[in-house]
């Protein structure tokens, strides 16, 4: 009988925009670690601990029970009173965490004993304001200065960082307490007095502060919790987030150009006086490209023009810099290089400075044109080709159909290697193909820039042992000098990536090498807690004995990660949305290990949709069976796509 083994980091983790906790399972912030309530990239709590007269309390079982929020079982260990020693396990202790701007935190203890009890709760807390960067360094310099004020009137414990101009601040009120609660040597304290079978209960609420601006605390105690599916406003958010934060000049501090869209933005102590170009930073060579892609997905999910005239300044701004700044030898492909003094050597999806590696195992430095930068070039040019035309600019389409003709033919013939039977990885400073073997090749499928005759070649390659490793791709080929299945990039697996790939195999008709990924990432959640994903993973050949492994730093949860999910299915369904032509494109192939699917509220342009979908025989049939059927039509995928290619119609 197999057993399933769990994987995940010893710790909780919630959060909701710019707030997150990271805690011991226990709930406790032991210090010194990198646990901590952050907040704007300020650790806001940095030691959270609590004691009943002195003595720690014993866990059961705690955890996420959700992304906003978490709740915590723990128990008593023996301990003295004026009455007497209170046995072990004789009161339930539960922590209930909600993040919502601050945090709302509820403390309730129950007597599950035959008499009365009566005793001091102490929570010692700690908020040393350290800036994310350092903190995950390990080097913490105190620049500013903390001060600490109890109110006992106002049951009010704040702490408050100042540097110069720079503020942050952690406002803790306790509130629906039978009596009021004390604050010495550091800790508070509360009076709890229970009779039998009777219960304690008290709020803490956690205020954060930037500068002047505050962020309360959700008001209420936990009942029910729920979550939200993807939809569309993510698109458009982000659209509008990253439009506002465009480059609009020169600055090599920050590896800023005009048109470019930023890699990360950070809003800590470090940024605030500069001391780190995240401020934005812009050390991104795919981002912009990548803005152009998201932009008309966007359009074709929900078909709306005003999102196209919105963002067209954005978009043409997007196009400038990818020929005046992406490229930049001129030789019609994209390169990148850092200008700045802390600029990552790195400005692909894979940033980590040893991901770029010759086939002998050496660093390729300098100026890179990595595959994929050119894959989503093409791709960005294909889309916007469509935009201009829904826009009624026939020539500025055809411009963009002739620029992606033109990058399609000189990438085959630059970057294929036919001896290889695989395109390099990039190309060096010195254009030369780097022939190492990664996972780079599949986002040149999804962008379609692949002719139709090799991408078979590239599909069982990566589909080879060295590459598949029945938990998903790796980044890097086991056979390389430079793998290493415990590093960043160079082995490990990354959900995103899989799923990026899986979509270009469907795009070209492989669909039951998509399904296998699909089935493999979603075996590989399944030992994960929470069955929540993972920024990256480690894996080995899956066998009965194997299982993926926790990677050290990994981001839980994450957003590529969660966002995998959608794409694999995507993959599996064949999902093409035509929002502007009330049209919802399908060319479903379920395999044998999920015969059965049904989508719900699945959104076109102003409509929503239930589809299920089942197989029949080796065949996959579908039934809409909520809202307008008209709209779902059937297609051959990888027909469709080519079509997309070439096509000049208007709306």
């Amino acid at each position: 009988m197999a057993f399933k083994v769990q994987v995940g980091p010893p710790q909780i983790s919630i959060h909701q925009g710019q707030t997150v906790l990271i805690s011991e399972q226990d709930g406790q912030i032991d210090w010194p670690s990198d646990k901590g309530l952050y907040f704007l990239d300020t650790r806001v709590v940095s030691s959270w601990r609590v004691y009943t007269n002195g003595e720690p309390w014993e866990l059961l079982n705690g955890g996420a029970i959700s992304y906003y929020a978490s709740r915590i079982f723990l128990t008593n260990r023996s301990f003295l009173t004026e009455d007497g020693t209170i046995p072990p396990r004789t009161l339930g202790f539960t922590i209930s965490r909600s993040i919502g701007g601050g945090m709302h935190e509820d403390l309730d203890i129950t007597n599950n004993s035959m008499r009365p009890v009566r005793f001091q709760l102490e929570l010692a807390i700690r908020s040393d304001f350290a800036d994310i960067f350092e903190v995950k360094s390990g080097h913490i310099v105190r620049r500013g200065r903390i001060t600490t004020d109890w109110s006992e009137p106002h049951q009010r414990l704040r702490y408050t960082y100042r540097n110069g101009d720079f503020s942050r601040g952690l406002t803790i009120s306790p509130t629906h307490l039978p009596t009021k609660a004390v604050y010495a040597n550091g800790r508070l304290s509360f009076e709890v007095v229970l009779e039998p079978g009777k219960a304690w209960h008290c709020c803490l609420l956690y205020i954060l502060a930037d500068g002047d601006r505050h962020f309360a605390s959700p008001p209420h105690c936990i009942g029910s919790l729920q979550n939200t599916l993807i939809y569309p406003e993510f698109a458009r958010g982000a659209l509008e987030i990253l439009g506002t934060l465009q480059a609009t000049e020169e600055d090599n501090y920050r590896d800023a150009e005009p048109g470019k869209i930023l890699h990360e933005i950070r809003y800590g102590e470090l940024a605030h006086f500069k001391l780190i170009p995240h401020t934005p930073y812009y050390g991104t060579a795919d981002a912009t490209p990548l803005y152009l892609i998201t932009l008309h997905h966007a359009w074709r999910a929900t078909g709306d023009r005003a999102l196209l005239e919105r963002h067209l300044e954005t978009a043409e701004r997007c196009l400038s810099w990818i020929d005046d700044y992406g490229d930049r030898d001129g030789d019609g492909f994209q390169e990148y290089q850092t200008r700045s003094p802390v600029g990552y050597e790195n400005m692909g999806w894979k940033d980590s400075g040893d991901s770029v590696v010759y086939p002998d195992g050496s660093l390729v430095k300098g100026p890179k044109a990595l595959c994929e930068l050119q894959g989503y070039v093409y791709n960005a040019w294909i889309g916007m080709a469509e935009v201009f035309d829904a826009l009624g600019n026939p020539d500025r389409a055809q411009t963009m159909r002739a620029k992606a003709a033109a990058l399609f033919d000189h990438f085959n013939e630059a970057f294929w290697d036919e001896e290889l039977g695989f395109y390099a990885y990039a190309l060096d400073g010195e254009k030369e193909k780097v022939l190492t073997v990664s996972s780079n090749a599949g986002h040149c499928l999804w962008s379609g820039i692949v002719p139709p005759e090799r991408a078979k070649k590239v599909v069982e390659r990566l589909m080879a042992p060295d590459m598949w490793t029945g938990w998903g791709i790796r980044t890097l080929s086991a056979k390389h000098p430079a793998y290493n299945p415990y590093n960043y990039q160079t082995g490990s697996v990354w959900p995103h990536d899989n799923a990026i790939i899986a979509m270009g195999f469907k795009l070209y008709g492989f669909a039951a090498e998509a399904a296998r990924i699909a089935h493999d990432i979603s075996l590989a959640a399944s030992h994960f807690l929470l069955n929540q994903l993972p920024e990256l993973y480690t894996a080995f050949e899956r066998d009965e004995t194997t299982f993926p492994v926790q990677y050290i730093g990994a981001n839980v949860p994450q957003a590529w990660a969660a966002g995998a999910a959608f794409m694999l299915a995507q993959a599996m369904l064949g999902f093409l949305p035509d929002a502007p032509r009330n049209k919802l494109y399908v060319d479903p192939s379920l395999p044998a290990w999920l015969p059965d699917l049904t989508v719900q509220d699945l959104r076109v342009g102003k409509h929503k949709l239930d589809i299920r979908f089942w197989r029949e025989g080796e065949q996959t049939a579908f039934e809409v069976i909520k809202g307008d059927p008209n709209l779902v039509e059937r297609c051959d995928i990888v027909s469709e796509v080519a079509r997309l290619k070439t096509a000049s119609d208007t709306i």
